[in-house]
């Protein structure tokens, strides 16, 4: 049986499932491997080469193992990827109204006639609902009768340079890739039940450098999209942070002690944990730091009060038996502790 590649395009890591079909056509899992990837950042190819050489030792990995895949699903995501919603209504084709798959097949095609820009492709077309006559949130009108059949669909729009990059470096590894995959609808593909996406449901994927998000109601792909920040960007390094944050959020034992504008939040510092971590950056060469004090306490193990209580220098009773609410200070500039106010 055909051997087929999922080939996942991390911008830290690549992650690959080698599946094929039994005889009873059942699936069955060949191999599963997460390699460091190379080339990429945000999704996007910005060294070709390193690219190349980084999928061909995984390749290599995989013929090692007696496995060569010559067809590869993959996702892309990347710089400039976008959706929109389109609109498109045919007459129905046959003489006695009764709409086919031939109708459905022109009726995406029609969907698919939007003014793209010279480095756009479109990725897919997702249909949302369909309509016949008068009758609308229709799901499958095959079969159904009628004069006029319309569609409102989600069109994913991929950004033509990166695709062509991507398929150039596989064909070079002598790799046919059979079909590319907008990252946000990968992962609902594979972690989304048809109930979750029924009642309502947010799926938001977390990577290295980037962070997809499809949101589902009803059925329908709402909206789906790939941002360029990810959880490299998540740090308790002020130092860091005062480099390439415009707003700050501060967290300790999963609350939120501090929220503010970078040049606020040190400028004006209110709590006791932000004073720390700012007092433990490195100014200068030699100089004494100055490590906040404890450790942070595992999960289920929190003090009742205030979570901060058992490492704060400025802890009173009143810190220690009550959790202090979020708090704004000033424009834009809130904290977590009863002294902040005053």
């Amino acid at each position: 049986m055909k051997s087929i590649l999922g080939w996942d395009l991390g911008n830290q890591n690549f992650r690959l499932v080698l599946g094929t079909q039994t005889k009873d056509f059942k699936p069955q899992i060949l191999a599963v491997l997460e390699r460091p990837s190379g080339g990429l950042t945000k999704g996007a190819v910005v060294d070709y080469e390193e690219f190349v050489q980084a999928a061909d030792r995984v390749l290599e990995e995989l013929k090692s193992l007696g496995y060569s895949p010559k067809h590869i699903f993959i996702n892309v995501a990347g710089p400039h990827s976008n959706i929109k919603v389109t609109k498109g209504m045919i007459g129905v084709s046959r003489a006695d109204n009764e709409i086919s798959e031939f109708d459905i097949e022109q009726l995406i095609q029609k969907c698919q006639e939007v003014n793209l820009t010279h480095n756009k492709t479109i990725l897919h077309i997702i249909p949302r609902e369909y309509a016949v006559d008068d009758l609308r949130g229709i799901k499958d009108p095959v079969g159904m009768h009628g004069i006029k059949l319309e569609l409102e669909s989600v069109l994913v729009e991929g950004f033509l340079p990166n695709i062509k990059t991507i398929s150039k470096a596989f064909n070079e590894l002598k790799k046919k890739v059979e079909t590319m995959v907008f990252t946000p609808l990968a992962g609902s593909r594979s972690s989304l039940s048809k109930k979750q996406q029924e009642v309502g449901v947010a799926l938001v994927d977390l990577g290295a450098e980037s962070t997809s998000l499809a949101v589902f109601e009803d059925g329908k792909l709402l909206t789906a999209n790939s941002f360029p920040i990810g959880a490299n960007h998540i740090t308790h390094d002020l130092a860091i942070i005062s480099e390439h944050a415009e707003r700050v959020a501060v967290m300790y034992a999963g609350r939120i002690m501090e929220l503010a504008p970078t040049d606020k939040l040190f400028k004006n510092t209110r709590h006791p944990y932000t004073i720390g971590l700012i007092k433990s950056m490195p100014e200068k060469k030699g100089i004494s730091l100055k490590p906040i004090a404890g450790f942070i306490p595992s999960p289920g193990s929190y003090p009742s009060g205030c979570k901060f209580s058992d490492r704060c220098e400025l802890a009173t009773g009143e810190c220690r038996v009550k959790e202090p609410e979020l708090v704004k200070i000033a424009e834009d500039h809130f904290a977590r502790c009863v002294k902040a106010l005053k």
